[in-house]
This record gives structure tokens, sequence and C-alpha cells, in this order.
């Protein structure tokens, strides 16, 4: 569960960060509730590291450019 939180304060930043930007607050918003759908709340990093970099590559550049930040927050969680 702790990464899952951990994940959640990244969306909101990014909600809060792109909140004047149409393209990349529908991208943030679109990856949030696709996260929700489909990551479990007790995945685990390497869960949710492979639902990254699948919709890394079905996603738009804005999303893709917001998957590799959250890749990094995970990487490195004190960042956030």
């Amino acid at each position: 569960m702790g990464l899952w939180l951990l994940v959640g304060r990244w969306w909101a930043r990014q909600t809060a960060t792109f909140r004047s930007d149409p393209t990349w607050l529908s991208a943030a918003r679109d990856l949030e509730a696709a996260f929700a759908r489909e990551v479990p709340p007790t995945a685990s990093e390497g869960a949710i590291r492979a639902w990254i970099a699948a919709r890394r590559e079905h996603g738009s550049p804005e999303q893709a450019v917001l998957l590799d930040d959250l890749a990094r927050v995970l990487a490195t969680p004190w960042a956030l």
C-alpha cells in the first residue's frame, strides 16, 4: 500500500502542476484514472514499473514524459 500512496501523492503534484495546461492536465488525469483501475493497492514496485512500461508504449508523448517522471520517483521516493 505504501507505493500506491506514493504514486497518489505524485498524481496530486502533477495535477496541481498542470492545472492551467489542458493537454498536460488531461494526460495526467487519464493516467491517474488508468492507474486506479489497473493497479491494485498491493502492487509491488515491479508490477508498477511493468504498468509504466506498458502504458509508455501506447500513450501520448505527454503521458510518456509523465511516466518517465513517475519511474524516477519510484527510484527515489524521498525526492517527492
